[in-house]
This record gives C-alpha cells, sequence and structure tokens, in this order.
C-alpha cells in the first residue's frame, strides 16, 4: 500500500493550521480520479489498486478534517513516544470538570434550552481547545502539552456526541 502521510496525500504543509477548503477540494479530486467507474475496463489488479488509493484518502482526509485526529496524528508522528490515547492519568480538575458535565447532562434531560446551554459550553472549551493546539503545536512545538489538550478535547468530542439532538 502507499508509504504516504495523510499530508503527503493532498500535497498539504505538515503543520496543525490546515485550509480545510484546499483539503476539502483536494479529497475531491482525488476521489474523482479513483472512482470506481474509471477502473471498469482495468485489470482486477488495478481496480484492486485504485480501491487501496481510495482507502488511503478516505483515512487521510478523515485524520486531517478532525482538528483531534490531526494533532494525534502530527504528536505521535513527531514523538512516537508521546502516545495521544485514553489511557493517560487526567488532572483532578478536569476529572471534576467531566462529572459536573455529565450531570448537568442527566439533570437536563427533557430541557431543551439547558441541553442547548450545555452544548454551547462544550462547543466553547472545543474551540478554545482548538486553537491552543494551533499555538502548542505550530508555533511552540509542546507535543507533551498538546497531548494533554487533545485528550482533553477528546472527551469534550465524545461528550458533545452523547447530547441528545436538538429539533
Amino acid at each position: 500500500m502507499t508509504p504516504l502521510g495523510p499530508y503527503a496525500l493532498f500535497a498539504l504543509p505538515e503543520k496543525f493550521c490546515i485550509d480545510l477548503t484546499v483539503l476539502n477540494q483536494r479529497y475531491t479530486e482525488r476521489m474523482r480520479d479513483l472512482h470506481p467507474d474509471r477502473f471498469v475496463n482495468r485489470s482486477a489488479a488495478e481496480r484492486r489498486v485504485a480501491q487501496q488509493w481510495s482507502s488511503a484518502v478516505n483515512r487521510g482526509f478523515a485524520i486531517l478534517s478532525s482538528p483531534v485526529r490531526r494533532a494525534t496524528w502530527l504528536i505521535e508522528h513527531r514523538h512516537p513516544r508521546i502516545k495521544v490515547d485514553g489511557r493517560h492519568r487526567m488532572s483532578a480538575r478536569f476529572l471534576m470538570r467531566q462529572m459536573q458535565w455529565r450531570r448537568a447532562l442527566e439533570d437536563a434531560q427533557g430541557q431543551k434550552d439547558r441541553v442547548e446551554k450545555l452544548r454551547q459550553r462544550a462547543q466553547e472549551h472545543f474551540q478554545s481547545g482548538v486553537t491552543q493546539l494551533r499555538k502548542l503545536i505550530d508555533r511552540e512545538q509542546q507535543y507533551r502539552t498538546a497531548a494533554e489538550l487533545t485528550r482533553r478535547l477528546m472527551f469534550i468530542e465524545k461528550f458533545m456526541t452523547s447530547l441528545p439532538v436538538q429539533d
């Protein structure tokens, strides 16, 4: 398969702050070039290779289009000894915040305005974290601190997906 990383697949500079419009354009171009209809009259081997490239492009796009996955890739790629996963200890302060948010969500069940306030607060924390990651990764190369922040953002992202969908 391809040894290319996600940035190379889309010819983007290897940094946290990327132009998502350019990423989307290049993704569309790559997928158009790899579309199965273009390989109908090709050999089975060529169709298989196109399918493998298509899978690599989809994986690369998933990594680069998500701030959390993009930060994780950059941190682990640049410093393989730093792992961004859920098995690390989190600060007591952050654990308390998680518990408070979960409790607030339980208390807000069926109350759209309270759930929406929780969603807004979580989104604000998430956006603030993404802004901090830009600085930590691209400017300061503070990968351990960025890894800790990325773990927090993983929780916030998961929390936001657990919020009930509003009509």
